[in-house]
Parts: C-alpha cells; structure tokens; sequence
C-alpha cells in the first residue's frame, strides 16, 4: 500500500491465542496505538482488518472506547463468518 500511496502502513503483530488468552492481544495492539498516537505526526488512522483479526480490531475499539481514546473518525473492519 505504501509504494502506491503516500500512507504510512503498520502491520502489528500480537501474541497468538495459543500462547496467551485474551486480552493480552488487545493490550498489545493498545500499547501499539497508543506509541501511534504519540508521535502526533498522523492526522488520520485508518484500521483494517479482516477474519480475527477484524474481531481483534473490533476488540481494540472497544477498549479505546472505555479509556475515552477513541478517535473522532470512522473505522471499518471485515470479518467472515464460517
């Protein structure tokens, strides 16, 4: 995405769920966002997910939402029901 545009793409990684319960991967992403959000430098933040990651990234929303975090803007997340 980065070679074709001029945004910025972070592709986090966290704990799996056979090495650690949830929320460990929630605290994971938060602690990445939040270094994100730090640097004040990204006028926009755009989460895209898909399968469970999309329900980690729903996760994650909720959690920002709890601790007043969550950013004025929009968030999109697929995931696939099997």
């Amino acid at each position: 995405i980065h070679q074709y545009s001029s945004y910025d793409c972070i592709f986090p990684e966290y704990t799996l769920s056979t090495e650690a319960g949830h929320p460990v991967q929630v605290e994971e992403l938060l602690n990445v966002y939040q270094h994100i959000v730090q640097d004040n430098t990204y006028e926009h933040i755009v989460f895209i997910a898909d399968s469970a990651g999309a329900y980690l990234t729903g996760a994650l929303l909720m959690r920002l939402k709890a601790l007043q975090l969550l950013p004025a803007y929009s968030c999109l997340f697929f995931f696939t029901l099997v």
